[in-house]
């Protein structure tokens, strides 16, 4: 499946080519689907072939976003949610799973993964079952590992998945939503649940409840002397078994203490002496093997700072984007790559204004060369007054004039 990516000044498309035509219901159906988390394409004939486009302005690919990012325990469980809820409305509207492209680059989200879109492809020739594990395993690849319950979420789905399937729709019963809890199970149910729980456990063997007003007491039973042969009754048991305990832990303690001391004390003295005993033979060595002193040549002397020509340091190259708007950003310096632009403070170049996506641009080294490309934007990124296509990478030449948005930068 060749997946193409086409944009205007008003917006981004993923384009692919139409393998099934759809039948008068189906259409009927798609037009009566009104679901956020999924994308169904419009039809443009091209060069004799029906060709789908996808709206996918101000989108990212999930595999772009997880490039950034690692998916904890809440995100996963999230995501799997806004996949299962896409299945089930599409069996509601009788339109197969089987055509949702699960691939992470066909797949979309805002940056703040609130809402996920889901691709729509008539005719889809992907095997679902494979298809969803492959998903699995790609997301996998991008958990937080330390997060100890997205591993085990993650890793037991996969499994599920391998052994049985890809039911898209058992996805309802393999997680919890909220989490940790049942699908669809009230507070109210679970507060019933609770208060009979305690109710039914207020009792408490060997005591008895006393009817006070407005206060509830436990008698405890009185005391007894605790019988023990031959010794005699203890007030509480174990309180003489605990000092003699006690006492013993000192005695052994001490003497651990002791131990240790003497050990050091001779270890510490052996030391001691074979310093000393080194001493004498070295003064024994220096009286038979008298010190001469021998002038060193003045040619083997070296200097603790050498000079260095100028010309052989290697200094590696580094761009610059000079600021050359009416904004007061400032310089951007890409001392290392791959370098994210974009109004988020977290991004490698950091642009202040509200024109720029959080994650506008991404900028590549191979070798000397840079390459700068669009992360699907909302305003565009313009290299030379051409505007990008998403996942199309352009060289950078010196002095060339790029703008993100209206906020115009000259490549240096």
């Amino acid at each position: 499946m060749k997946i193409e990516y086409v944009r205007n000044m008003m917006a981004s498309h993923m384009v692919i080519e139409q393998k099934k035509e759809l039948e008068e219901w189906e259409s009927e159906m798609i037009s009566n689907c009104q679901s956020k988390g999924i994308l169904f394409a419009k039809n443009q004939r091209e060069d004799e072939r029906e060709m789908l486009w996808y709206d996918i302005t101000g989108r990212q690919a999930l595999e772009v976003i997880l490039e950034s990012r690692e998916m904890d325990y809440a995100m996963l469980c999230h995501f799997l949610m806004q996949l299962y809820e896409v299945a089930e409305t599409l069996e509601a509207h009788l339109l197969l799973s089987d055509a949702l492209l699960l691939r992470p680059e066909c797949i979309f989200a805002d940056y703040g993964m609130n809402q996920i879109y889901f691709c729509y492809y008539p005719g889809n020739e992907e095997n679902l079952s494979q298809a969803f594990g492959n998903l699995m395993e790609y997301l996998l690849t991008r958990l937080d590992h330390q997060d100890e319950r997205a591993v085990e979420t993650a890793y037991g789905i996969y499994e599920k998945v391998v052994t049985e399937g890809a039911g898209l729709l058992k996805l309802g019963e393999w997680l919890r939503a909220p989490y940790g809890k049942e699908r669809g199970a009230n507070e109210e149910e679970q507060g019933s649940l609770e208060i009979e729980h305690i109710d039914k456990t207020s009792e408490i063997s060997g005591k008895r409840e006393l009817e006070t007003p407005g206060k509830r007491e436990l008698e405890t039973p009185e005391k007894k002397e605790l019988e023990m042969p031959g010794k005699r009754g203890l007030e509480m048991p174990g309180k003489r078994e605990q000092e003699v305990w006690e006492e013993e832990s000192e005695g052994v303690s001490e003497q651990r203490k002791n131990g240790v001391f003497q050990k050091i004390a001779k270890k510490l003295g052996d030391m001691i002496e074979s310093l000393r005993s080194g001493g004498r033979k070295k003064r024994e060595n220096e009286q038979d093997e008298p010190f001469v002193f021998e002038p060193e040549e003045e040619t083997e002397i070296k200097t603790s700072r050498p000079t260095v020509l100028l010309t052989q340091i290697s200094k590696q190259p580094e761009g610059i984007l000079r600021y050359e708007g009416s904004s007061g950003c400032s310089d951007l310096e890409i001392k290392n790559t791959p370098y994210v632009i974009g109004s988020e403070e977290t991004c490698d170049g950091y642009i202040p204004s509200g024109t720029v996506s959080r994650r506008h641009a991404r900028i590549t080294r191979v070798e000397d060369i840079y390459f700068i490309e669009d992360l699907n934007s909302s305003n565009g990124t313009y290299v030379g007054g051409e505007l990008l296509n998403y996942k199309v990478k352009m060289s950078l030449q010196k002095n060339e004039i790029i703008l993100f948005a209206d906020e115009k930068f000259r490549f240096i």
